[in-house]
């Protein structure tokens, strides 16, 4: 967000599935001019209206929060307070209204033509290998989830690759459709999308903390 932060100053963030998590967008926030979450199920979008509203008993999201503000940093200053500003400006970047989302519906489930035209990045990180059931359908509903974004409009994405599950912090192993950087490059590429930077990380890097064995991070920008 940082290296294109000209292109996406003040344009709307959409987080596709993004269930109760709000780290994925924090560094988005800096920059962007409003983010709207969806999620699948009720309980997910019960826990981003807390975080919205502030509630006490919402998640503690401190640690994920001094990270961004440690990324961000360029000098001194009191982390506290620095934290403090990163969540303070979450909150005001971030929609009241929590959105449902589903895959297996057209535009992802963003009925509304209005917020298409709004959404300006289209985030999604994690979700689509891992509620597919093959690899068809992976295709078919990562189609479905581009189709939320405009042309022009910019793809912020990542995904478990080279791997048949994800190993969740409980030690369950979560089934996940096998896919490559190579074939979702090439799907990319197939919808118009340029630009296309892509980084592949791996549980063993240094400083990694993942229970991801190895996770592709990429950005692009769909043709006009």
């Amino acid at each position: 967000y940082s290296k294109h932060k000209d292109r996406v100053m003040g344009k709307t963030l959409f987080e596709f599935s993004g269930g109760p998590i709000v780290d994925k967008y924090l560094s988005a926030s800096r920059y962007v001019g409003k983010i709207y979450h969806s999620a699948h199920t009720p309980q997910s979008r019960a826990e981003i209206e807390r975080i919205t509203r502030r509630s006490e008993d919402r998640y503690d999201w401190y640690k994920r929060f001094e990270f961004v503000e440690g990324l961000e940093q360029s000098g001194g200053g009191k982390k506290g307070a620095e934290t403090s500003r990163v969540e303070e400006r979450l909150c005001s970047k971030l929609s009241g209204s929590v959105l449902g989302c589903d895959a297996d519906l057209p535009f992802g489930g963003v009925s509304d033509e209005g917020l298409r035209d709004e959404i300006g990045i289209l985030s999604i990180n994690s979700v689509i290998e891992c509620i597919s059931t093959s690899k068809e359908d992976f295709v078919a509903k990562l189609h479905r989830v581009l189709d939320i974004l405009r042309p022009g409009g910019m793809l912020v994405m990542t995904l478990n690759v080279e791997t048949t599950y994800w190993e969740g912090g409980n030690g369950i192993k979560y089934p996940a459709v096998y896919t490559t950087e190579e074939e979702i490059v090439r799907v990319l590429a197939s919808r118009g999308f340029v630009d296309i930077e892509t980084r592949v990380f791996t549980s063993s890097e240094e400083g990694t903390e993942s229970e991801m064995d190895k996770t592709i991070a990429l950005s692009a920008w769909l043709g006009d």
